[in-house]
């Protein structure tokens, strides 16, 4: 579209992850050539072919990703290797098969109409309301009646601003809560009646321990901020399952070389139409799949499969 600086999708339509014929659909072909020329002074610059140089923004693209996902998990205490990471947004699938092999998840999913999600996700969602109050109260014996007090406050707030009966709604609670002293708090999920402030107690270690790696089972602790989530029952967007019918063969659009950095070589990988596979089907990496807003991109010694409500789900094979 007349830029001249080198962008991470220049570098996918160099190293043949994204087709410049069908991109979007075919709405708009995509000039290699001029992709290349982006990156002749930065490959100059580092004394690489251009492809390899673009294989070397992706890497450093996908590094940055990496640090933010494990920011989100191991530094707050989750093992990747117990979860499955979700790809969606027109870019996150080209990057979910580097991201899960270098986290070590168990498995990647990538939604339907993936770079379609997040308004997806506004016609799936139920209409929600967060509420928080800040209340700061040591744990003792009177903290069930203030729990209970609190929660019953922010319910009622709840059931008026959607103008419904409570029974229509799905709530959930938590409390941020610390050590007295500390600074930053953590959420302790509960319910909106606690038995006993020892039932806060003990939920408040664990999750502190969980996200710290260490409890203080001898020091106060306090509650900062009450935090309530209400939810209305709405009519559900759903998904068909995918037909079973139709073959792999027929789904195939061709073949086309993709530069594996890691390898240092490029591969001929076929490609394929999202669309047109069944469920049920597999398909040994190296793969691409297609569709009009998303590039899925399987690696070497991994396998895709279509799930029957069509989410592709990515795993290691070695």
């Amino acid at each position: 579209r007349g830029g001249t600086e080198p962008t991470v999708t220049d570098a996918k339509l160099l190293t043949g992850v994204l087709d410049p014929e069908r991109f979007a659909g075919g709405q708009f072909r995509l000039d290699v050539d001029r992709a290349a020329a982006a990156f002749a002074p930065l490959a100059r610059h580092l004394g690489l072919p251009p492809v390899a140089a673009a294989d070397a923004v992706i890497r450093l693209a996908e590094a940055g990703m990496i640090n933010v996902l494990k920011l989100l998990t191991v530094q707050r205490g989750h093992d990747p290797r117990d979860l499955t990471l979700l790809a969606a947004g027109g870019g996150g699938p080209m990057h979910a098969a580097v991201l899960g092999r270098e986290l070590g998840v168990r498995r990647v999913v990538v939604p339907r109409y993936a770079g379609l999600f997040s308004a997806w996700g506004m016609l799936a969602a139920r209409p929600r309301l967060d509420l928080r109050r800040t209340q700061f109260a040591p744990v003792g014996a009177d903290t069930p009646a203030l729990v209970a007090r609190v929660f019953a406050e922010l319910r009622a707030e709840a059931t008026a601003y959607f103008a419904t009966d409570a029974a229509a709604l799905h709530f959930a609670a938590a409390i941020d809560m610390r050590y007295a002293g500390q600074e930053h708090t953590v959420a302790v999920a509960t319910a909106p009646e606690i038995a006993s402030a020892d039932d806060v107690l003990a939920a408040f270690h664990a999750a502190h321990e969980q996200a710290y790696t260490f409890r203080l089972p001898d020091t106060p602790a306090e509650m900062v901020t009450f935090h309530l989530t209400a939810e209305r029952d709405a009519p559900q967007v759903t998904l068909p399952e995918l037909p079973v019918a139709g073959t792999v063969a027929a789904a195939r659009l061709g073949e086309r070389p993709v530069y594996f950095g890691e390898r240092g070589e490029s591969l001929v990988t076929p490609l394929f139409d999202r669309a047109a596979l069944p469920a049920g089907a597999r398909l040994q990496g190296p793969v691409l799949v297609q569709e009009p807003t998303a590039t899925t991109l399987v690696l070497p010694g991994q396998a895709l499969s279509v799930e029957r409500h069509g989410l592709l789900v990515i795993e290691e094979t070695g």
